[in-house]
This record gives structure tokens, C-alpha cells and sequence, in this order.
């Protein structure tokens, strides 16, 4: 028995990667261990899924997808933006949308405001204003503010306020990049002394998890401010161990001032046009929603009559065009204000604009275009179906427990799956079941949409009735949703492409298992902080007197059966 047990084990033992693999025990252990992603990704899926579907039943066919989506951006056995494509090809196979309609999902206002809002969020990354705010805040104070703690706080705190407001990948990317090499060298030059210094290598795994941390939550900007952060910061403070030497603190203060010497004294007149435009960005963006800013320049939607035709897509498409227009230096001016020939200088050479498309097409992420489409269609898939008629039957779970314990749920499960697949991927795969695992408040006949103020009533057929015992769900998804937008950003464990748990990892050199073990405070925190945040502070601020958003259902008009509802419908 005793040989038994050894045999087994050997096979499963690591072994050298140049040993010749013998054997049809051992070739299947190494196929499974080496490419458990691909194997694992497409055998499930065939297995379970392709006697599921039956002709006629859509709503069949749009769970299958549902689950074949969600597995396969749980495993990657494809790139992430591929598994968007999976819609594409299958609702119009199955019969369920049209191909004509469904590639609308691919491309709306909300794509739109991806890639435009993106790219003017490279502003400040572009004209290398963020480099100067970074190193003057990590620069800042004589030795003894180049402490582990010290430098914790000044790290997270431009990592966080820089990404409010310029592009958090490229904002981790160069704290990463100041810090790292220092922290290496640093371990190197006292290795001989180690007894009376800190372990530096210790104290890089936890500056650098708190810069990631840090990016991911600023990002979302509004409901956490810097409370999780601070709290962050206290906790990991007391991991840090032995003190640093003053030797070491004004190593590090040299390291970083060599970085500073690079930058120009003062901020030029290019970083002074990038920075002006961009909070004039935000600036029309907040108020093009003000009344008494209504100039009259643009109407209103039929079915909203609240909403503007303007959108903050079109805000930010004609910034994108400006700034493409306008040249970073006006040097063509020099043919005025010149009194001789050499003055001129060189005015015939091409001057750049504001805003550099090389740039900002390099780091346009447009492969999560398609990820996010193909969320949409799921989302369309879901109602055209009807299969949204049968989740509210597995979310009473949910649904019934109080509503701030379901709050609560929602921000746990929001929270730990992005720990565990992409962002983006946690989000469309989560928020399709959360929009509609509450039955709707009110059912819509197509015909019914709500007339402009001025308008006269016209006769429709009488709406169907609401839900008998509607609960706070029915009219307050839109928190639900809210949620999962937030909670997405919370991958703090895994070093997913295109998050900043990416640069800790593989610029910083920080081992997956000190990234897990310190993200977990982390991550109990920014529950904690959502959490009431939601229950309490997003009402007031999202909905006027806490009266929540109704949803709709698409009921079919007397004498006819429904078109398919447009993407946007909620």
C-alpha cells in the first residue's frame, strides 16, 4: 500500500521541466496541469450546455449563453474581448435577435463614451503632468518623510487623486516604475547589514499593494473619498517591521530626487492647456444637466422627456475634435509677431495638436469594446426571451432577505469577483442577473412611451398591472447596479490585464500570494465604506427624494406581438 501511495505521488510531484514525460498517467497529469484552462473551458461547456437547448424556447438558449459566457471568462481558455463575439453568432443562429439589431449592441452612446471619454482622460498622462504631480508629492520633505509609513501614505495618495482624473493603468505604471527599482536596490546595498535593517523586499510587496489599491479605488471617485485608503494605510502600516536607517531614507530621497531632476522647474504652457481642458471637460459634462444653464441649444428625448438629446458622449466627441484641431504650440503665430526672418524659427516643421492621436490610440483599450457589446446583447438576449420573467424565481433569495442585508450580499459577491476574473468580465457577467432577479414595477405596452410636456394625450391600451407585492428591488435596481459598477473595480488580488493589481505584479515583481494576503483588509474595508454608502448616500444623490427608478417591461400591443425592445430600454 505504502508503494501505492508513493507512486501516485511522484506522478504528482513537480518535477524537472526538461524530464521526459513516459507514460499515460503522467502525460495526462501534465496536460491537465499545463492546459487545465483550455480543457476544463471547452469540455464543460460542450458537456453540459449542448442538450440544454429545444427549438421554440429562448429563454433556453440565452441561459446557456448566459452560463457559457460566465465560464469562460471565469477560465480564459479564449482572450477576454473574444468571448464578446459569442452573442454575435448564437441569438441570431438560434433565431432569438436578429443580426441587424443585435450588432447595434456593439456600438451605442455608452461604447461611444468608452472610447472618447478615454481618450480625454490621457490628457494629463500625455503632456506628463501626472509624472510631475507624482514625483513632486513622493519628493516632497527632508530624509526623515522617506520612511516606509511615509512613503505609503505619498504613494497612495497620488495614486489615488491621479486616478480621478487621468488613466489609473498608466498613473500605477509610473509609481511602479519610481519605487520599485528603489526598494530593489536598496535590499541589495544592505544585504550585508540586514540585522539592523528592514527586509526592503517585505516593504515593496506592501508600498506597492497599497499603490494598486489605492489606483483601483479612486477610480470610482465619488461614495469612498480617501476613507479606505487611511483605513488601508493603518492597517498595513504596522506590517512594515523594523525601521528604516537614516542612511537608507536619504538613499531613497536621492533615488527619487534623480527622477525629479529630469522634469522641466515648471509646468509648461502645453501641461497648463492639457490640465485647463480637461476640468473645462468635466465642467460641460456636469453642467450640460443644469437648467438654468438650458440655452435651448439641443431638445429632449420623446420617451424622457427629462434627459436631453445631448449626452456625454457628444460632449466628450466634440473635446476629442477640438483638441485634435488645436496645435500644442502656436508657432504659426511667429509670422506675425517676427520683425525679421530669423525670428521666425521653425514655423514650416508639423506641430502636434493638444491631443496626440499615436497616443491615445496606443492606450485605447478597444478589445473591452467588444466584451461590453457583447454584455449588452446578453442583457437584450435576456429580455427579448423573457428569460427575465423567470430569474426574479432564483434572486428571491436575495430579494427577500431586508433590504439592507441584500445590499450587503450584493456588495460581497460584487466585491470578491473581481478577485477572481477581469473587471470588466465580473461586471458583465454579474450584472444582467442583479438587473432583473427583482420582478419590474410596472409593465410598458409598446405605444404606451410617455408623451412630451406639451403634447396631448393620445388613447393606448391600458398598462397591465404592477406586481402584487412589488418590493424595494422593484424601483431601486438602479443600486443594485451601482454596486456592481463599484464593486468591480475591487480586484485587488489578481493581476488581471488592464488593472493595476497587472503593473504590481509583473513591474513591481510581487508574488501572487503577498498581493492575496494583502488584499484582503483591503477588500473587508471597501465593503464596509460601500456598503452604507449605498443603503444611505446613493439615494440622496442619484434619485431626487429617495424615490427610485421604475423599470419597465415590454408587454406586446393589442393585436400583435412586440418588436424587440431596443438595447437601451431598461
Amino acid at each position: 500500500m505504502g508503494g501505492f501511495v508513493s507512486g501516485v505521488a511522484s506522478v504528482f510531484k513537480r518535477r524537472d521541466p526538461r524530464t521526459p514525460v513516459k507514460g499515460a498517467l503522467p502525460r495526462l497529469k501534465n496536460i491537465f496541469t499545463v492546459h487545465y484552462r483550455g480543457v476544463l473551458g471547452v469540455l464543460v461547456p460542450l458537456l453540459i450546455l449542448t442538450w440544454q437547448p429545444k427549438k421554440g424556447q429562448h429563454d433556453i438558449t440565452v441561459a446557456c449563453l448566459w452560463f457559457w459566457m460566465a465560464w469562460f471568462l471565469l477560465l480564459q481558455p479564449v482572450n477576454i474581448p473574444v468571448v464578446g463575439f459569442i452573442p454575435l453568432f448564437l441569438l441570431p443562429m438560434t433565431g432569438v435577435i436578429p443580426t441587424v439589431d443585435l450588432c447595434k449592441c456593439y456600438f451605442d452612446d455608452n461604447i461611444a463614451l468608452f472610447i472618447l471619454a478615454g481618450m480625454v482622460h490621457l490628457l494629463l498622462n500625455s503632456c506628463g503632468a501626472d509624472r510631475r504631480i507624482i514625483l513632486w508629492l513622493l519628493c516632497s520633505g527632508d530624509s526623515c518623510q522617506f520612511s516606509g509609513k511615509r512613503i505609503i501614505f505619498k504613494a497612495s495618495a497620488a495614486a489615488f487623486f491621479l486616478s480621478m482624473i487621468s488613466n489609473r493603468l498608466i498613473v500605477t505604471s509610473t509609481i511602479t516604475q519610481f519605487l520599485a527599482p528603489a526598494y530593489m536596490n536598496l535590499q541589495s546595498s544592505t544585504s550585508s547589514y540586514r540585522t539592523n535593517e528592514p527586509d526592503y523586499d517585505v516593504m515593496r510587496h506592501i508600498v506597492l499593494c497599497a499603490v494598486q489599491t489605492a489606483s483601483s479605488i479612486g477610480s470610482v471617485a465619488v461614495l469612498h473619498a480617501s476613507f479606505s485608503t487611511l483605513a488601508m494605510r493603518a492597517i498595513w502600516c504596522s506590517l512594515v517591521g523594523k525601521p528604516m536607517s537614516g542612511s537608507s531614507m536619504a538613499y531613497m530621497r536621492n533615488m527619487l530626487l534623480e527622477q525629479d531632476k529630469l522634469l522641466k522647474p515648471f509646468l509648461t504652457d502645453y501641461q497648463k492647456c492639457c490640465i485647463f481642458f480637461y476640468f473645462a471637460y468635466l465642467a460641460a459634462c456636469m453642467f450640460r444637466w443644469s437648467d438654468w444653464l438650458n440655452m435651448g441649444w439641443s431638445g429632449f428625448e420623446k420617451v424622457v422627456p427629462e434627459i436631453p438629446m445631448i449626452k456625454d458622449a457628444t460632449v466628450a466627441a466634440l473635446f476629442v475634435i477640438v483638441l485634435h484641431i488645436l496645435p500644442k504650440s502656436f508657432l504659426f503665430t511667429n509670422y506675425v509677431t517676427a520683425r525679421v526672418k530669423s525670428h521666425i524659427g521653425d514655423v514650416l516643421k508639423p506641430d502636434s495638436p493638444v491631443m496626440w492621436w499615436r497616443y491615445v490610440d496606443k492606450n485605447t483599450n478597444y478589445g473591452y469594446i467588444i466584451l461590453m457589446g457583447g454584455a449588452i446583447a446578453l442583457n437584450l438576449g435576456i429580455r427579448v426571451s423573457k428569460l427575465n420573467e423567470s430569474i426574479p424565481n432564483y434572486g428571491k433569495h436575495i430579494t427577500d432577505l431586508g433590504w439592507n442585508a441584500s445590499l450587503l450580499v450584493i456588495c460581497i459577491i460584487a466585491a470578491i469577483l473581481p478577485n477572481i476574473m477581469s473587471s470588466v468580465a465580473a461586471c458583465a457577467a454579474f450584472l444582467p442577473f442583479v438587473l432583473h432577479m427583482a420582478a419590474p414595477s410596472t409593465t410598458l405596452r409598446q405605444g404606451d412611451e410617455t408623451p412630451a410636456p406639451d403634447a396631448p394625450a393620445a388613447p393606448s391600451a391600458p398598462a397591465a398591472p404592477a406586481p402584487a407585492n412589488p418590493t424595494p428591488w422593484s424601483s431601486n435596481f438602479y443600486l443594485g447596479a451601482l454596486i456592481v459598477g463599484i464593486g468591480s473595480s475591487f480586484g485587488f488580488a489578481a493581476p488581471f490585464l488592464y488593472t493595476p493589481a497587472y503593473f504590481c505584479h509583473y513591474t513591481g515583481k510581487v508574488p501572487i500570494k503577498q498581493m492575496i494576503k494583502y488584499a484582503i483588509g483591503s477588500l473587508i474595508i471597501c465593503i464596509i465604506v460601500l456598503w452604507p454608502a449605498i443603503c444611505f448616500y446613493a439615494p440622496i444623490i442619484w434619485v431626487d427624494q429617495s424615490v427610485g427608478i421604475k423599470s419597465y417591461s415590454l408587454a406586446p400591443p393589442a393585436g400583435g406581438d412586440a418588436p424587440a425592445p431596443s438595447p437601451g430600454t431598461p
